[in-house]
Parts: structure tokens; sequence; C-alpha cells
């Protein structure tokens, strides 16, 4: 998959994978080996504060970027709602940028951010495709109990997108 913006070729990240990660003493985290392998791929993250969840979502420059375009561009539609506009301020807060060090495969997590997800130490780093999440062990595991037990709802939503998608038939 590439992603593309204004004609220009963009990088398909494939973040995939729970790791379990410890913070060290200088709020600093390790990337697991195999988003290493991508490590050529970006050196910029943005983080953003999860809107639904005590988390942090990690974007790559340039996936955040061609996210945010896509958001202007619907939010300058003259037919979009005022609810839209107000959901995109919303999403464009709280946002941070790190850098990634090469050398030591790792980032530091700003102390305020740290703080987010409850200066929990023991933490699970969830790939999803081009962005990653950085959840407290704890709350990863409440949450994934809640999502357990809606599994019939993802089975009936899954059942649906195929009935009315031609493509995966």
């Amino acid at each position: 998959m590439i992603i593309q913006t204004s004609n220009e070729n963009k990088i398909a990240y494939n973040f995939i994978g729970e790791y379990s990660i410890i913070i060290s003493e200088h709020n600093q985290i390790t990337i697991p080996p195999s988003f290493v392998k991508q490590g050529a791929l970006y050196d910029k993250f943005i983080i953003k504060k999860d809107d639904d969840y005590r988390c942090l979502a990690f974007y790559p420059i340039d996936v955040w970027n061609n996210l945010i375009e896509c958001l202007n561009k619907t939010a300058n539609n003259k037919n979009t709602s005022k609810d839209f506009k107000e959901l995109q301020k919303r999403f464009s807060k709280d946002i941070y940028s790190i850098k990634f060090k090469k050398d030591s495969h790792s980032f530091n997590i700003p102390k305020h951010l740290w703080k987010f997800i409850n200066n929990e130490n023991n933490l699970v780093l969830v790939g999803l495709e081009n962005k990653f999440e950085l959840w407290p062990q704890k709350t990863y595991t409440e949450y994934l109990k809640h999502y357990d037990q809606s599994d019939n709802d993802m089975k009936k939503m899954a059942e649906h997108i195929l009935s009315i998608n031609t493509e995966f038939k």
C-alpha cells in the first residue's frame, strides 16, 4: 500500500504485533526489532493522546501530515458540518513531536505524557499498520477484556462488510 499526498509517493508502514515494554528510569522506550527493521523509513514521530482511551498514538511524520491534509480538505469543504469541524479541532489537540534515536533504537517519552499513561513502567506497544500505540499494561488488559466480550459484534460487522463489498468475494 502506498499512501499518496499531493501526487507525492509516501512510504507504506507495517507496524504489527504487541510487545511488552518496560520504560527506563529516563522515560526512554526501546523500539521492538520488527519496528527497527523499518528504521530507515522514519526518524520523527507525532505523539497524540488518544481521545477515547488512556494510551498514546505514535504516527510517523509523513503519515500524520497525510492524515491532517485529508482532515483539512474535508473541513474546508462547504458541505462539511460544524460537528466535523469541531471533531477535527479536537483531533489536532494534544500533539507532540519526538525524534527517534537511531543509534539506540529508542525514544524518550516527555514526562507530561508519561503521567498521562499513569506513570506506568509496564507498558504494551501495539502495532496498527501505519501507527502504533503505547498502553499501560493494566489499561490494555482491561481494554482486551471488553474487546473479547464484544467479539460477536465484530463478527457481525465483518460479515456485513463481506456481504456488501464485492472486492472480498
